[in-house]
């Protein structure tokens, strides 16, 4: 992830942040502009345990590439680094942390969304390690199952 700052949309009232800039390469636009829309449709998904996508925007490299970028909280930590230095000493935070995943997990079902690799490299921390979010949107598809009778 690369590092970016924004003022977001309303420049007179925000205040300036760090934030990351993931970037999904393409090797052609059809697959560019799926991804693109797939972002677009998951920035309505508002969840206290899915990572907020703030932009996205295409970027061109070449004849041949596309970039798909997509810019989003900077997150301090991930569940695998966290896990590397610490232990859970206490069941109720390991149950918390076990609860926020259901919570997020239950959310993209309920939505249609499926995330294909859920890892703790893709679990990311914040408010000092006291909440988890869901992200990597590389690796996750939109589904929209139709229960519309």
């Amino acid at each position: 992830k690369n590092n970016a700052t924004t003022s977001g949309n309303d420049a007179k009232n925000a205040k300036k942040r760090i934030v990351a800039l993931k970037r999904i390469i393409c090797t052609d636009f059809d697959d560019a502009n799926t991804v693109f829309q797939e972002v677009i449709a998951m920035r309505s998904f508002d969840h206290p345990n899915l990572v907020r996508y703030d932009d996205v925007f295409l970027e061109n490299l070449n004849d041949t590439s596309f970039g798909v970028c997509i810019v989003m909280e900077l997150y301090p930590s991930d569940l695998q680094r966290y896990l590397r230095k610490k232990k859970f000493k206490s069941e109720p935070k390991l149950i918390k942390y076990v609860k926020q995943l259901c919570e997020g997990i239950h959310y993209m079902h309920s939505h249609g969304l499926i995330h294909r690799d859920l890892k703790p490299e893709n679990v990311f921390m914040k408010n000092k390690y006291r909440d988890l979010l869901i992200g990597d949107v590389q690796i996750m598809l939109c589904f929209y199952f139709s229960n519309k009778k």
